[in-house]
């Protein structure tokens, strides 16, 4: 039984030995495929163009942090409340202002006008 386990555990261990080989060879193959100076150049552009993303990114969030500022907002929201304000008092006043007497609704219409009107809407009733 010892021996068994023995010759087993050894019998993995050429087996082992057997696949490091293959890896090895299939890893000289692949760096002699490869330009490491190439490999290194693109890894410097690779990290060159990620930082300028980052602080691309970064100036984009502080923008939009900034014209997102909800204290802007509420400026804004203020100052248009006053000129709103402004306006109805401004209107008020020229209200105040206005002859409220004497308005029959019929300023500058005479009674022939009037009948004239009165019969070309009967007929438009008509018709």
């Amino acid at each position: 039984s010892s021996i068994g386990a023995r010759a087993t555990s050894m019998q993995a261990t050429a087996g082992m030995a057997k696949t490091m080989g293959t890896a090895t060879k299939a890893m000289k193959a692949m760096n002699a495929q490869m330009n490491l100076p190439e490999l290194q150049k693109t890894m410097q552009a690779f990290a060159q163009e990620t930082e300028k993303m980052s602080m691309t990114e970064e100036m984009m969030e502080d923008t939009l942090d900034f014209l997102d500022d909800s204290d802007a907002e509420e400026e804004t929201d203020s100052i248009v409340n006053q000129v709103l304000d402004e306006i109805l008092v401004d209107t008020k006043s020229k209200m105040v202002a206005a002859p409220t007497s004497g308005l029959t609704g019929r300023e500058g219409v005479t009674d022939q006008e009037e009948a004239d009107l009165m019969a070309r809407l009967g007929a438009l009733k008509t018709s």
